[in-house]
């Protein structure tokens, strides 16, 4: 029978030998089996668990990831004004630390252009000129009540162009000219009453334009 042999020296007083142990090499193949089988048992198991933790923590952050993305558009579009819940002070509460932050400074210049274009609004209402604003395309974006009266616009001229709104070629062809800084034309509106107007075309710093319409 093949064994497994380990001698070990022993030495005291008055005594000097070798204690010798033997194991058939079938039981220690059979150990070794058993240790290979429990090691490969265990990388399984601690695989398995790696795999279960990770797909925990992936869901968890993929889920959380959502949540801020889809605060994130609620906020930017301004559906919702609630702040995001910081729970912790990882990589995924800093961002939500970050988001609350960019709210705030959206809400607060939304809210500082709100109350310019109040102010705006309110002195364009005030004013006894007629004024109009356009975009590059002559599309109307702003007209105050003296346009209304003096042009006899329609409810809600805004969006529609001027050509629409107003059929007056020697204004449409002294807004197609070239030229560049403030600008007078003077023309007659349309209608059975004889209306002279001086109208003052000045462009904005944005790309945008302006008219302003007073009788002469």
């Amino acid at each position: 029978m093949d064994m497994l042999y380990v001698a070990y020296p022993v030495r005291t007083e008055g005594f000097s030998g070798v204690i010798r142990a033997a194991l058939p090499l079938e039981e220690a193949n059979a150990l070794l089996a058993r240790l290979r089988m429990y090691i490969v048992l265990g990388g399984l198991v601690g695989l398995i668990v790696a795999v279960l933790i990770s797909a925990v923590s992936a869901h968890y952050i993929s889920r959380t990831l959502r949540t801020l993305v889809a605060s994130a558009r609620a906020i930017g579009t301004g559906r919702d004004r609630r702040r995001l819940a910081v729970r912790s002070e990882d990589e995924l509460g800093g961002l939500a630390g970050s988001i609350n932050l960019i709210a705030e400074e959206l809400e607060r210049h939304v809210a500082e252009l709100a109350e310019e274009r109040d102010r705006s609004r309110a002195v364009l209402e005030a004013m006894g000129d007629a004024v109009l604003a356009f975009n590059g395309d002559q599309q109307i974006t702003l007209v105050n009540q003296a346009a209304h009266e003096l042009l006899r616009l329609p409810s809600d001229p805004r969006g529609k162009t001027l050509i629409e709104v107003l059929r007056i070629p020697a204004l449409h062809d002294f807004l197609a000219g070239n030229g560049e800084g403030p600008r007078t034309v003077e023309f007659e509106l349309p209608g059975e009453e004889r209306r002279i107007v001086l109208a003052r075309v000045a462009p904005f710093r944005s790309g945008e334009g302006g008219c302003s319409f007073c009788p002469t």
